[in-house]
Parts: C-alpha cells; sequence; structure tokens
C-alpha cells in the first residue's frame, strides 16, 4: 500500500501548531504512518519517484502527452511550496522571481518539468534542514 500523502501532508500541517502538545502528536502520528511502509523520512519527502519506481515504457515516451506522474503530484508539490513560502522573502530576489515563476506555471498547467520539480525538491530540503537547524 503506498504512502498516504494526503494524511501525511494533513499531519505535517498540524505539526506547525502553535500548541505544543498538538504539533508533537501530528509529528509522531506522521513518523509512525511513514514507518508503517517502512520508509524514512528522506523516502517520503523524496515523492513518489523514491516511493515507488516510474517507469517509462515505450508506449509512454512515444506518447507526447503522458507526464511522469511525481511532476503531477499535488499533494507533494504544494508542500513543497508552502514550505518556500514560509520562509521570509530573504536573499536573492532572483531566487524569489524563480519561485513565484515556477509556482504560477504550476498553477496554470498543474505539472512540472523534470527540472523545476528537481530544482524545487533541492530548495525545499534546504528549508527543512534550515528549520531543523534553528
Amino acid at each position: 500500500m503506498p504512502l498516504d500523502r494526503v494524511k501525511l501532508a494533513k499531519l505535517l500541517g498540524l505539526a506547525t501548531s502553535d500548541n505544543d502538545h498538538e504539533a508533537m502528536g501530528a509529528l509522531r502520528a506522521a513518523n509512525r504512518l511513514v514507518k508503517a511502509e517502512n520508509m524514512t523520512w528522506e523516502d517520503a519527502l523524496a515523492g513518489p519517484e523514491k516511493a515507488f519506481k516510474v517507469t517509462i515504457t515505450r508506449a509512454h515516451q512515444d506518447d507526447e502527452h503522458w507526464v511522469a506522474p511525481h511532476l503531477k503530484d499535488e499533494v507533494m508539490i504544494g508542500l513543497m511550496f508552502r514550505s518556500l513560502y514560509s520562509q521570509p522573502r530573504t536573499g536573492s530576489e532572483d531566487f524569489w522571481r524563480w519561485v513565484d515563476d515556477v509556482h504560477a506555471k504550476w498553477e496554470k498547467y498543474g505539472q512540472l518539468t523534470q527540472g523545476q520539480y528537481q530544482a524545487l525538491r533541492n530548495c525545499y530540503r534546504r528549508t527543512l534542514k534550515t528549520s531543523s537547524q534553528q
């Protein structure tokens, strides 16, 4: 059974609560959810391409409209954007223009390119590292 990303996103949202007991309970529930799937947090946050193998068959390669599932995963991509936008807009203005541009394209088309997804995931991982160090 694949990881329930909708439930995981809701739990992670609750983990931002100002109520320490509610936040800790949500984190513990999220940990149990990830552990129940025999996954690490790295696997869970890396997106579906880590959670299961995405294979592109010859038929998919020939279909110009086919998009790999992780490039249109609303839950994970939404979570990554929310995490980025929860950060203060400090640093490079070019970076934030890029984030806004990719977000606008995501909102318009409902999918990202592989390059956009990888860059967004790398930025998201940095926000996780930064927030854990504070």
